[in-house]
């Protein structure tokens, strides 16, 4: 009997052993085996360095990748500091460092990797994390895990030659029809109201005005004034009046906002009443300074605000961008581009002159949200004029977004607190309908709903004529200014 257990145990230990033997070969493995680099469709030669994984994380040799995409690299070695170039993107890398800045369209940013850049003893260069490189270059990215191979889509590149194939007259006369609408100095007056329900209950609301001049679509002075009521979201929560700060009672309070604006210099201030102020923690009459050119940079829109005030950009090239990067690469080591390309010639084709169709009074278009990950779609409608110039558009539109990135960020219990109301929807659905005719009223509904938990309604409607006024588009001398960068603290400066 004892020789039994004994022979079981020592069996026990040696198919252990062949286990642990087994997974470590693997991780060994998976450290070891060659990456491939598939960019464009092509897989990528590396004559002297081969991209790896390290430290869990794929690194290619930067030089290699970056001039196989078209682009040039620069060693500085007197800093230790590598510059590549492609796209129009500039980036500058230090070895050892994290941070890495990036340069687009004049503007400069500072953004973190989560691994160091080294350089390789033995081929003598820099590698750089893959995902981190390809991203800041506006490519899209992905991961084929059972073939090791990294996927890269220059997507700037492709919708170039895409763009190339079709014809897009009839929406570019729409952009030259958004150029007219700031090329004046007009007169504003809005109205616009806000109503966000919880469980058919009305939570919050918010109803106001504003009035003031807009000149060339680079300068404003505007005065808002609004109701902020929350009185449900008291009933429902405890909260009473002294919670919400001073201003309030029964909930509501009447709040104000001058707004200067100067965006040739990009740069907007805005005087908020006593009562905002307090909650924010600056002083009664300090103003908020906001630099765009600092918000643009960091919202990775891919355009800068330069572009959008003249207008220097092309809508169409920024669609299919967006289109072409949602797609995602990973496990498409050879599918990948093919499927990208087919995308952005779709979205392409559903925007050219040969997708609208001609009526009495202009030129009608609808266009399918899919490419853009929502479903539905936005239908677009242009009035002209005898010589083709749009005149005015209504746009209208349906769209259902996932609610994955909700579900992703709660608790288990707050989860099942949902369930008691049915449960968290799959979708958000969105509708959208406003216009903007040659009498210079637009107007602007919009509807978001979270199944019956919720939903967010808004309405804005706008007049503007001709001004006669011009615009202040700075704080008086001597005011106290806080910048938007600096609310989390105490910070101020004089003017």
């Amino acid at each position: 009997m004892k020789t039994v257990k004994s022979a079981k145990r020592i069996l026990s230990v040696l198919l252990s052993f062949a286990l642990l033997l087994t997974i470590s070969i693997s991780a060994m493995a998976a450290e070891t085996q060659g990456v491939s680099v598939v960019v464009d469709g092509q897989t990528i030669d590396f004559s002297d360095a081969s991209p790896c994984v390290k430290d869990g994380r794929t690194m290619l040799p930067l030089t290699a990748v970056v001039e196989a995409m078209g682009g040039t690299t620069q060693w500085d070695s007197e800093t230790s500091t590598i510059t590549a170039t492609l796209n129009g993107t500039t980036i500058t890398i230090t070895v050892g460092s994290v941070d890495v800045t990036v340069t687009k369209d004049g503007s400069t940013t500072t953004l973190s990797m989560d691994t160091a850049p080294y350089v390789d003893s033995t081929s003598n260069r820099t590698y750089v994390p893959v995902r981190f490189a390809a991203e800041a270059f506006g490519c899209n990215i992905g991961w084929d895990q059972d073939s090791h191979t990294v996927v890269i889509v220059d997507t700037d590149k492709l919708v170039s030659q895409v763009l190339s194939n079709y014809q897009f007259t009839i929406l570019e006369n729409y952009m030259d029809y958004s150029k007219t609408l700031d090329a004046s100095s007009l007169s504003v007056n809005e109205t616009f109201a806000m109503e966000l329900l919880m469980l058919g209950q009305t939570m919050a609301s918010l109803d106001g005005t504003v009035s003031g001049v807009s000149v060339d679509g680079t300068a404003a002075q505007l005065t808002e004034s609004f109701t902020l009521n929350l009185a449900g979201l008291m009933s429902l929560t405890g909260l009473t009046d002294e919670d919400l700060g001073s201003g309030f009672s029964d909930g509501s309070a009447g709040l104000s906002v001058e707004v200067r604006a100067d965006l040739s210099n990009a740069m907007v201030y805005c005087l908020y009443s006593d009562a905002i102020n307090e909650q924010l923690g600056i002083p009664a009459g300090a103003w908020i300074s906001i630099d765009l050119n600092e918000l643009f940079a960091e919202s990775g829109l891919g355009i800068s605000l330069a572009d959008l005030l003249s207008h220097d950009y092309d809508l169409t090239s920024l669609l299919l961008t967006a289109a072409g990067n949602e797609i995602s690469l990973d496990g498409k080591a050879s599918t990948g581009y093919q499927e990208v390309s087919e995308t952005l010639n779709s979205v392409a084709a559903a925007l050219s002159d040969s997708a609208f169709t001609k009526t009495a009074a202009g030129y009608e278009n609808t266009l399918s949200l899919a490419p853009f990950g929502a479903d539905g779609s936005v239908a677009l409608t242009l009035t002209t004029d005898s010589s083709g110039a749009v005149t005015g558009y209504t746009v209208s539109g349906t769209a259902a977004v996932s609610t994955d990135f909700i579900s992703d960020s709660l608790s288990g219990d707050e989860l099942t607190t949902l369930a008691l109301f049915g449960g968290l929807p799959e979708t958000i659905d969105i509708t959208l309908d406003a216009s903007q005719g040659a009498d210079g009223i637009s107007t602007c509904q919009m509807s978001a709903l979270l199944g019956n938990i919720a939903s967010l309604s808004i309405e804005i409607n706008s007049t503007c004529t001709a001004a006669t006024t011009t615009a202040e588009t700075t704080p008086p001398a001597g005011a106290t200014i806080v910048p938007f960068a600096d609310l989390t603290g105490t910070t101020v400066e004089g003017d």
